[in-house]
Formats: structure tokens, C-alpha cells, sequence
């Protein structure tokens, strides 16, 4: 009786263990999800993971974009100026923080995009910022600026910045 006790102990502290692991692991899903959803143009798939209240700073400057179809729309803007009808977004170092049902990722990054003039390389600094709404992580901030590059970020991706 003592050994199943002991047993059932284990099989609960392990399933918490990894409930806890999935619940922070949610958020960098979410991200990677939209990441390859900016990259393959599909909008739909990007609005899905956004609050209906999300709000977007570009690095453009500019207004806020708020709400979900005022980013949809700013991002319809951003692949129709494309020749690929999408963007790559190239991850740097980054850093989580989880707070609850808040988790907010702060990151360098290259955003690429190609035009039907050229092909450019964005360096920039962002923060995404992610709540838990239902039981799902949803995006609720992005904040993109550029950042300037390093001499060995320059010459490994061939871009500057100003």
C-alpha cells in the first residue's frame, strides 16, 4: 500500500512538472506559430492568434494600430508593397518572461522582406507581448523598432542600418 502510495506521489508530481513546462512553453508556440505564418503570407493564421483588442507599434512610426482588423489590414498593406506577398522573420537572442497568464518576449531580429526592387534586411529590437484569454495565449502587444547592427551582424547579413 505504502509503494502505490508512493507511485501515485511520483505520477502526480510528474504530470504537474509537465503541465507547468507546457503552460510557459504555450506562449513560444504561439510565437513560432505566427512566425510561420508571417513567413507563408497567411494572414488568417496570423489574426488567429491575436486578442481582438491587440494593439501594433510599428517601427515605421506612425499611429498605434489597434484592434485585430486594423492589424490585419496594416499587414495586407505591408504584403501588398512585397513581391513575395510575405516576410521572414529571423529570430536573435531573446529573452521570456512569464508572469501568470502574461508572457512577454523581448528580441533582436532581422525582418526580411523582398520588393520588386529589391530584397531588404531589417535589423530590429521588438517585444511581443502575450495573454492567456479562454484558456489560449493570445497576442496582444507587438512593439517593433529597428536597432542599429553590430559590424558582425552587418557583414553576416549584409545589411545596415541608419
Amino acid at each position: 500500500m505504502a509503494r502505490a502510495a508512493r507511485v501515485l506521489f511520483a505520477a502526480a508530481a510528474c504530470l504537474l512538472a509537465v503541465s507547468a513546462h507546457a503552460q510557459q512553453a504555450a506562449p513560444e508556440a504561439v510565437f513560432d506559430r505566427f512566425t510561420q505564418a508571417l513567413a507563408a503570407g497567411d494572414l488568417g493564421a496570423m489574426m488567429a492568434l491575436h486578442s481582438a483588442d491587440a494593439v501594433l507599434v510599428p517601427s515605421a512610426g506612425g499611429p498605434f494600430v489597434k484592434g485585430k482588423d486594423a492589424i490585419e489590414a496594416y499587414y495586407k498593406g505591408i504584403f501588398a508593397r512585397t513581391k513575395s506577398r510575405r516576410a521572414i522573420v529571423t529570430p536573435g537572442a531573446d529573452m521570456w518572461q512569464v508572469y501568470g497568464d502574461t508572457a512577454i518576449r523581448t528580441s533582436n531580429g532581422i525582418f526580411e522582406i523582398e520588393t520588386d526592387q529589391d530584397k531588404k534586411s531589417l535589423p530590429l529590437r521588438n517585444t511581443y507581448i502575450f495573454h492567456k484569454e479562454g484558456g489560449d495565449w493570445k497576442l496582444v502587444n507587438s512593439h517593433i523598432s529597428n536597432r542599429t547592427t553590430t559590424t558582425s551582424e552587418a557583414s553576416a547579413t549584409g545589411s545596415t542600418s541608419k
